[in-house]
């Protein structure tokens, strides 16, 4: 009996987001379109995680949207799965300021004075 295996190799997956620095309750939107299988056909699931702690959303297209309600930066992952159920991910970071603020300003996520004693 001859067995004959063929190897699988993880789907390419790559994600951006629109626009890159959102305002509070902004929705954002997520592109992960350029992503595809190893034979360079479109993925079947999309496994979504905002990083805000909000339920990961399910899609069957490369694109979603997401707003966040507080400023801040959020760890955003993108899981996927092909045809062969071979699973990759792909993450960014997600900035959310508030307001009224205007782009291209820092916000810094931990308290710079830190004591030592």
């Amino acid at each position: 009996r001859n067995l004959i295996s063929y190897p699988t190799e993880d789907p390419y997956v790559t994600v951006s987001s629109t626009p890159t620095q959102a305002k509070v309750n902004e929705p954002v939107k997520f592109d992960a379109s350029p992503s595809h299988d190893m034979d360079g056909e479109p993925l079947k699931k999309y496994i979504w995680d905002f990083g805000d702690g909000s339920p990961k959303k399910t899609t069957k297209q490369p694109l979603t949207k997401h707003p966040y309600e507080k400023a801040g930066s959020y760890p955003v992952t993108v899981t996927v799965t092909d045809k062969h159920n071979q699973t990759a991910d792909a993450s960014i970071n997600q900035r959310v300021v508030p307001p009224g603020s205007r782009n291209l300003i820092s916000y810094p996520t931990e308290d710079p004075y830190v004591t030592v004693s």
